[in-house]
């Protein structure tokens, strides 16, 4: 289960700014202490956008955008001391400020501190709260965590042993474009009966209109 949970968290990653913001601009108001520009203008020079690629810039701007609250900013501070990028690689800040954003909704935030519980890395494993934040990721329409709790449901892994609830997130994460839940679905299916298959299927459904609310 660990392997999984450390593919995962490799698949949300910073994207660059919104087209047409121009680094210049982004300085301007940065400076000025808007967090939101302070932000974007930490995308620009971590990813290069229009300026030469400089991570320790852009921890320097996301820090001053996640000191004023900016919940985008906080994950992004996060992804660099997760990774190391910008700053000393330290897991346990990572956390620390993946749990800010989470707190203040941010799926993505949410999805990698639920990893971070899971692989019991930046904080202590545990399981069940690692299902905690997958569920509240996934409620907000993130694949991997939909699929994280398919894998949770299947292995009785911070949830209750149940294959068909199971089924039914990964009938969930797929439809969301998911393709190892695709994949982990269409294997498990030989093991199911067809009204089994049925049930899962409905309850997916139900699983989908709390997604979509």
């Amino acid at each position: 289960m660990r392997t999984i949970r450390f593919l995962v968290v490799f698949l949300i990653l910073i994207s660059a700014a919104a087209a047409g913001e121009r680094p210049d601009a982004l300085r301007k108001s940065a400076e000025r202490g808007d967090a939101k520009a302070q932000c974007n203008l930490g995308r620009v020079y971590y990813v290069g956008q229009g300026v030469a690629k400089n991570p320790v810039e852009a921890v320097k701007w996301f820090r001053r955008s996640a000191e004023q609250d900016n919940a985008e900013a906080q994950f992004n501070l996060g992804i660099a001391y997760w990774f190391g990028e910008g700053v000393i690689k330290d897991p346990v800040e990572a956390v620390n400020w993946y749990r800010k954003a989470a707190e203040q909704g941010s799926a993505k935030a949410q999805f990698n501190l639920g990893c971070a519980y899971g692989a019991g890395v930046g904080v202590i494993k545990d399981s069940f709260e690692a299902v905690n934040w997958y569920r509240k990721a996934a409620d907000q329409g993130i694949a991997s965590a939909q699929y994280c709790m398919g894998i949770a449901y299947w292995l009785g892994e911070g949830a209750r042993k149940d294959p068909a609830e199971a089924l039914a997130w990964l009938n969930v994460a797929s439809a969301f474009g998911s393709e190892p839940a695709r994949a982990w679905r269409e294997s498990l299916e030989k093991d199911f009966s067809r009204a089994q298959i049925e049930a899962a299927t409905r309850r997916a459904r139900e699983l989908m209109e709390t997604v979509r609310k």
